[in-house]
């Protein structure tokens, strides 16, 4: 039979230690709650090392702030 997809689960460098793992939904709130920061070193399996959680494709998302203003309006012709 075919291999369930499972969630994409990350390892996170927290203080000096290991924690996880995490899928993506759990790292997105450890992002809004300030425990993840761009620079935070992430792994996953097969990676061959630790990276920066901003350099991961998957997770690039979660540090885009989302604009709440809207831009200026044009100039009235």
């Amino acid at each position: 039979p075919p291999i369930p997809n499972l969630p994409v689960q990350f390892f996170i460098a927290m203080k000096g230690q290991q924690a996880g793992p995490f899928d993506v939904n759990q790292l997105a709130s450890m992002v809004t709650s300030g425990q993840i920061v761009e620079k935070t070193l992430v792994w996953k399996h097969g990676m061959a090392e630790w990276q920066a959680a901003i350099s991961i494709p998957e997770l690039q998302h979660l540090f885009i702030q989302p604009s709440h203003q809207p831009p200026p309006l044009p100039p009235e012709s």
